[in-house]
C-alpha cells in the first residue's frame, strides 16, 4: 500500500474512534463526520487516479458530500431552534 492510501485509511479510523467518543454535542459530531467524509474522498481520489483517469465519479461524490454537509447543518440549526441546545440529550425524541 502506498502512502496516500495509508494516510486516508488511518484518518478514517481516527475519525471513527473520535466519533465514538464525542457524541455529546451535535456540532462536534458533524465536524468529525465531515472529516471522515474528506478522508473517504482522499481514498477514492487515490483509487480513481490509480486505476483510471476519470474523475467524474469523484466530482459526484464531492457534490454528495456538500449536500450531506448542508442538510446536516440545516437539521442542527432547526434542532437548536427547537430545543435551545446543541447537545444530544436535549433532543425531544417523542416530539418528532
Amino acid at each position: 500500500m502506498t502512502v496516500p492510501l495509508v494516510v486516508a485509511l488511518t484518518l478514517l479510523v481516527l475519525f471513527f474512534f473520535t466519533y465514538m467518543k464525542v457524541q455529546a454535542q451535535v456540532l462536534s459530531s458533524l465536524i468529525i463526520l465531515e472529516g471522515a467524509m474528506l478522508s473517504i474522498l482522499l481514498f477514492y481520489l487515490y483509487i480513481s487516479m490509480e486505476y483510471s483517469n476519470s474523475s467524474h465519479i469523484f466530482l459526484l461524490v464531492v457534490c454528495l458530500g456538500a449536500c450531506e454537509a448542508a442538510s446536516g447543518l440545516s437539521l442542527m440549526v432547526s434542532m437548536v431552534s427547537l430545543s435551545g441546545s446543541d447537545t444530544v440529550k436535549a433532543i425531544p425524541w417523542r416530539g418528532w
